[in-house]
């Protein structure tokens, strides 16, 4: 487990006295470009809208547990409630293979993916959530992609917070194409900088 996020997803499950799967409905969330490309990134294929809501619900709850120090994101563990997050995805908190998996996701394919998107979005435009990206005038959308970078070694995490799916299929290269796709879409105009000037 990394940090603190680690101590307070065990301390979200220690003692809760809930022995039994936790059911949460799986609804779709229509998501823009960039909540999809945070989805492939996460894990899941785009056309795969089964977890578009769970996703969604999920970065809405660890917006909350946002700190900004310095042009910096950082995360506060004390706000963070495991227990609600992995209702969202369905885990057995009684099972520990689920919470291992479902844990394992979280830390190591959702949290740097998060922060990396947090961070570009502090960057293009401070105060910005990743949720709010898609709002951003097409300059700052490319300002968020420049500064966006997430590490690579995210991709070697396969294991799904979902039952339903085994392992994660969204690949390195999909994300990858995804992310070049919009490059190119917001990629500055240098004449009509040089006009502003």
């Amino acid at each position: 487990m990394i940090g603190g996020l680690a101590g307070g997803l065990i301390g979200g499950f220690a003692g809760s006295g809930i022995g039994r799967a936790i059911g949460s409905a799986l609804f779709n969330k229509s998501l823009d470009e960039f909540g999809q490309l945070r989805y492939l990134q996460y894990g899941f294929k785009v056309e795969d809208q089964r977890y578009t809501q769970a996703i969604y619900d999920l970065e809405k709850m660890m917006t909350r547990a946002v700190i900004r120090t310095g042009g910096q994101i950082t995360l506060d563990p004390g706000k963070i409630n495991a227990q609600a997050m992995a209702e969202l995805f369905g885990a057995d908190i009684s099972d520990e293979k689920s919470i291992n998996r479902w844990s394992q996701w979280m830390l190591m394919r959702f949290k740097p993916v998060y922060l990396a998107h947090a961070n570009a979005a502090e960057k293009a435009k401070a105060g910005t959530s990743v949720l709010d990206v898609g709002s951003l005038s097409d300059d700052l959308k490319a300002d968020f992609l420049a500064a966006l970078k997430v590490p690579e070694n995210i991709y070697n995490v396969t294991s799904s917070p979902v039952k339903e799916v085994p392992e994660l299929l969204a690949t390195q290269s999909m994300a990858t194409q995804f992310l070049d796709t919009l490059k190119v879409k917001y990629k500055k105009d240098p004449n009509k900088a040089k006009a502003a000037k």
